[in-house]
C-alpha cells in the first residue's frame, strides 16, 4: 500500500479527461481565453458589449459604492482552463465563480442549469472544520450523518439521498470507506441532482467533489498548529514552490499529524496523512501532473447509542462498545493527468488514478433474537461483537477532448471523454453470540476468545465499467443550453459466503443517463434556468432479489428550475433553485417473500421535492455574510410493506439553516476578524419506519483572528457556544451524540 504513489504514477500511460474554460463570446475579434482562442465572425455592433471584469478575491469595494451593471446581453464566460485545479473564486467572499464538478469544463456558475455549491478555502480556514461532515454544512439541500462508526469524515446525504461515493479531483473514491483529511483540500464542491451524465452511477441527489491543492511556482512555507478541547492536538504544513530555476517543476507538500483523546469514552485516536504533488512543464502547451496521499489511522469503531428513546437520555459520553475495539485504517491515493492545447481551440487531458484502503476493526452490533431486540427487560443492552478486516480498491483510467468552435451565430463548448472503472470491496467478519451490558451502569472488560466468533459476512462486490460521454454548451446571444449524456456498460459481481450468493454471480448492465438545462439571462446580472437530469446506479452490492437474480439498475429523475444573481459586480449574489426528485425502481425489503422469510425486491419509489436558498455578500469591504436555507419533503412513495408509503425518509430532515459571517475590523495583513455562525436543523427519522426521530437543533458557533502580521495570526473557535445538546442518525438507525461546547486555539504562520 505504501507503494502508492510509485504505482499509480507507474499505471498513469492511460488516458483521461480534459477540463477547459467556459465558452467565450467576446467583444474582441477573437475570444481570448486562458489558453484558448477562438476567432468567431461577430457583427462589429454585438461586439461593443463587454463582459464584467472578475473580481478579485479579497473585494475591495462595497455594495453600497457600486454601481449595477448595465443590462445588456452577458459575454459567455472564459472559464478557467483547469485539470482539477480550484476553480476562480470571485464576488463576495466564500464564492467561486465556478466548479469543476457541475461541467468538468469550470463553466461560472451563474451559466450553469443546475445548483452547484461550493465550500471555498477562505470558510474553510476561518471555520477550521475536523471532518467532512462539518465543512458542508453552509450548503443548502446538504444534511450530515454518520456510517456506523467505520468512517470519521461522516456520510452526507444530498437532497435525502446518501453519497455512497464521492470525487477527489473528479477521480471517483469510496466514501463509506476512505477518509478524508481536509489539509491538502483547496475546497469542496456539491453539484446537486443526479450527475450520471458525466459521472457515472451514483444515487440521484448528487455528488461531492474534492479540489486539492495544486503545485504553485511561488515559494512558500505556512504551518498550522492548534490545540483544543478533549486532548486535541493537530499540527500540518503546506509548502511548495519552483524546483528549478527555469519554473518547469513545480512542487507541493501537504502533511499533518492530529491526536484527540475524544469526547466519547475510549474516544482517543491519532491519524498521520502526507500528500506529496508535482507539475511538469516540458513545454508551453504541456502540463504533467502528479498526486499522491498516505494516511494511516487508529481510532474507535463508535457505533453511537443504539436507536432506542432511552439514548437521549444517558449521557452523550457513553459508548457501550467495549475499550479494545478499534479502527485501525491505512489508505493511499495516487494520481497523474496529462494535460496538452493541441491549438488554440482543442485541448486534450488525459489521467488515471488508483487508490487503496486497508481496514482492521472490532465493533457491536445493536440487538439479539429474531426480530432483533435492542433492551432487555432487566435493562441491559443486548450486543454482539465482530472482528474482521475489510479493504477496498478504486482504479480509473479517463480521457476527454474538448473543443470551442461556433455554427454561425451560435458558439460551442464540446466535450467528449471515454472512462473505464474498478472497484471492489471485500469483507471478512466473524461475530460472537449476545454480550449484554447494562445501559445505566455499564461495567466493561468482555473480550471473549477467537473461538467464541463464528461466521457473519465474508466476501466481496465489484463493479467494471465503461464509458462514452459527451456534452455542448452552447450560447446565443442571452441564451445557454446545455446538452450531455453518458453510455455506460457495467459489470457487478458479488459474492457472500454467508448470506449468498455463493459462488459469485455476475450481470452486465447498459445504461444511459441523459440531462438538458437552458439558462437565459434576463440581464447580465440575472440568469433564470431549467433543467432536467437522469441518473443510475447498478446496486449488486445489495446482493440477490427473493427472485434469486440480481437487481436492475435504479435510475433518478429530476425536474429543477431556479434563478441565479450576480449583482453590484458579484458583490451580492442570491440563487434559488426548487426542485422535484424521484428515484424508482429501488430495492426495498419485502417480509413476505420467500414464503414469509422475506427477501428483496424491487418495487421501491422515493421522492424528494424542496427549495433551496443561498445568499452570499459583502456588504462592506470588512464584512461577508453565507446564508442557506433548504426545505425538502423527502418520503416514501411506493414499497412493499404498505405501512411505510408516505413516511419520511430515514435521517433526512424538513428544514435546514445556516448562516456564517465575519467582520473585520483591521486591514487584510493586520487586526482583529471576528465571525460566527448559526445551525439548525429540524427533526429526523432514525428509520423509515418513523417510529424514533432526533430532536431538531439550534447550534452557535463562533470565532476571533488576530492578525499580529502578514505572516502571523492566531484563531480562535468556539464551536457548540451554547454547549447544545443534539444527535445525528447513523447507519441502521443508531443514533450519534454530535459534540459538546469545544475551544480550539490555532497558531498559522507563514515563513
Amino acid at each position: 500500500m505504501r507503494r502508492a504513489f510509485a504505482i499509480a504514477a507507474a499505471s498513469a500511460t492511460s488516458i483521461v479527461a480534459i477540463t477547459t474554460p467556459a465558452l467565450s463570446q467576446s467583444s474582441q475579434p477573437g475570444v481570448q481565453l486562458p489558453g484558448l482562442t477562438v476567432e468567431t465572425s461577430r457583427p462589429k455592433a454585438k461586439a461593443k458589449r463587454a463582459a464584467r471584469p472578475a473580481q478579485p478575491k479579497q473585494q475591495q469595494r462595497s455594495i453600497a459604492a457600486t454601481q449595477p451593471t448595465p443590462e445588456a446581453d452577458p459575454e459567455p464566460s472564459s472559464g478557467g482552463l483547469g485539470s482539477s485545479g480550484a476553480s476562480r473564486q470571485t464576488g463576495p467572499a466564500y464564492t467561486r465563480d465556478a466548479s469543476q464538478a457541475a461541467t468538468r469544463t469550470g463553466t461560472p456558475s451563474i451559466e450553469v442549469p443546475f445548483s452547484i455549491g461550493v465550500v471555498s478555502d477562505e470558510l474553510l480556514e476561518e471555520r477550521r472544520p475536523l471532518d467532512v461532515a462539518r465543512a458542508v454544512e453552509t450548503i443548502p439541500g446538504v444534511s450530515i450523518g454518520y456510517g456506523g462508526g467505520f468512517t470519521q469524515s461522516g456520510r452526507l446525504r444530498i437532497r435525502g439521498f446518501s453519497a455512497i461515493s464521492s470525487f477527489k479531483d473528479g477521480f471517483r473514491i469510496n466514501a463509506a470507506a476512505s477518509e478524508t483529511d481536509l489539509a491538502n483540500i483547496d475546497s469542496i464542491e456539491v453539484l446537486k441532482g443526479p450527475a450520471s451524465a458525466l459521472f457515472g452511477r451514483f444515487e440521484p441527489g448528487g455528488i461531492v467533489n474534492f479540489v486539492t491543492k495544486n503545485p504553485t511556482a511561488e515559494r512558500f512555507v505556512e504551518t498550522w498548529n492548534t490545540v483544543g478541547s478533549n486532548g486535541f492536538v493537530r499540527s500540518s504544513v503546506d509548502m511548495g514552490g519552483a524546483l528549478n530555476e527555469t519554473g518547469t517543476v513545480l512542487g507541493r507538500f501537504n502533511a499533518a499529524f492530529q491526536q484527540s483523546d475524544g469526547f466519547r469514552d475510549f474516544g482517543d485516536n491519532d491519524r498521520i496523512f502526507v500528500a506529496p504533488a508535482l507539475t511538469f512543464k516540458p513545454s508551453d502547451n504541456t502540463t504533467i501532473t502528479l498526486k499522491g496521499e498516505y494516511l494511516n489511522m487508529d481510532s474507535p469503531f463508535d457505533r453511537g447509542l443504539p436507536g432506542i428513546p432511552l439514548s437521549f437520555s444517558v449521557p452523550i459520553s457513553r459508548n457501550y462498545a467495549e475499550p479494545w475495539m478499534r479502527l485501525e485504517k491505512e489508505q493511499w491515493f495516487g494520481s497523474v493527468e496529462i494535460l496538452h492545447k493541441i491549438d488554440p481551440q482543442w485541448q486534450v487531458r488525459l489521467a488515471a488514478h488508483a487508490g487503496e484502503t486497508d481496514v482492521k476493526e472490532a465493533y457491536i452490533n445493536y440487538g439479539a433474537g429474531w426480530p432483533p431486540a435492542i433492551l432487555t427487560p432487566g435493562g441491559d443492552i443486548n450486543r454482539r461483537f465482530i472482528k474482521g478486516t475489510e479493504g477496498v480498491v478504486d482504479r480509473s483510467v479517463q480521457a476527454e477532448l474538448l473543443g470551442l468552435f461556433n455554427t454561425g451565430p451560435i458558439h460551442h463548448k464540446f466535450l467528449i471523454g471515454v472512462d473505464a472503472g474498478h472497484d471492489t470491496w471485500r469483507y471478512d467478519l466473524r461475530i460472537t453470540g449476545n454480550q449484554p451490558i447494562n445501559a445505566i451502569n455499564p461495567i466493561y472488560g468482555t473480550n471473549p476468545p477467537d473461538a467464541a466468533y463464528t461466521g457473519f459476512s465474508t466476501g466481496y462486490f465489484t463493479y467494471n465499467s465503461q464509458s462514452i460521454y459527451a456534452q455542448d454548451e452552447m450560447a446565443w446571444g442571452p441564451f445557454r443550453l446545455l446538452v450531455g449524456g453518458r453510455l455506460e456498460r457495467t459489470k457487478g459481481t458479488v459474492e457472500d459466503v454467508e448470506f449468498g450468493p455463493s459462488p459469485a454471480e455476475s450481470d452486465t448492465v447498459t445504461s444511459f443517463s441523459p440531462r438538458v438545462g437552458l439558462t437565459y439571462f434576463l440581464t447580465s446580472e440575472l440568469a433564470l434556468y431549467a433543467s432536467w437530469a437522469r441518473s443510475t446506479r447498478f446496486e449488486v452490492d445489495s446482493g440477490p432479489l427473493a427472485t434469486g437474480t440480481l437487481p436492475n439498475p435504479t435510475t433518478g429523475e429530476q425536474f429543477e428550475v431556479g434563478a441565479k444573481g450576480r449583482f453590484f459586480n458579484g458583490l451580492l449574489q442570491p440563487t434559488i433553485s426548487l426542485f422535484d426528485l424521484t428515484k424508482a425502481d429501488a430495492i426495498v425489503f419485502d417480509p413476505n417473500a420467500l414464503g414469509g422469510f422475506g427477501g428483496n425486491v424491487q418495487t421501491g419509489e422515493l421522492k424528494v421535492r424542496g427549495i433551496e436558498v443561498e445568499i452570499a455578500a459583502q456588504p462592506t469591504k470588512a464584512w461577508k455574510i453565507l446564508a442557506g436555507y433548504t426545505y425538502q419533503d423527502a418520503y416514501i412513495s411506493e414499497d412493499a410493506d404498505p405501512s411505510l408509503v408516505g413516511n419520511q425518509l430515514q435521517n433526512v430532515p424538513k428544514n435546514i439553516f445556516s448562516l456564517w459571517t465575519a467582520y473585520n475590523f483591521g486591514t487584510e495583513s493586520q487586526g482583529l476578524t471576528v465571525g460566527g455562525g448559526v445551525f439548525y436543523s429540524s427533526d429526523r427519522p432514525t428509520l423509515n419506519a418513523n417510529t424514533l426521530f432526533t430532536p431538531s437543533y439550534w447550534r452557535l458557533d463562533a470565532f476571533a483572528a488576530y492578525k499580529f502580521s502578514p505572516k502571523t495570526q492566531l484563531i480562535l473557535n468556539v464551536n457548540n457556544v451554547l454547549d447544545e445538546k443534539y444527535y445525528v442518525v447513523g447507519g441502521f438507525g443508531m443514533i450519534h451524540p454530535q459534540p459538546p461546547r469545544e475551544v480550539f486555539l490555532t497558531l498559522n504562520h507563514k515563513f
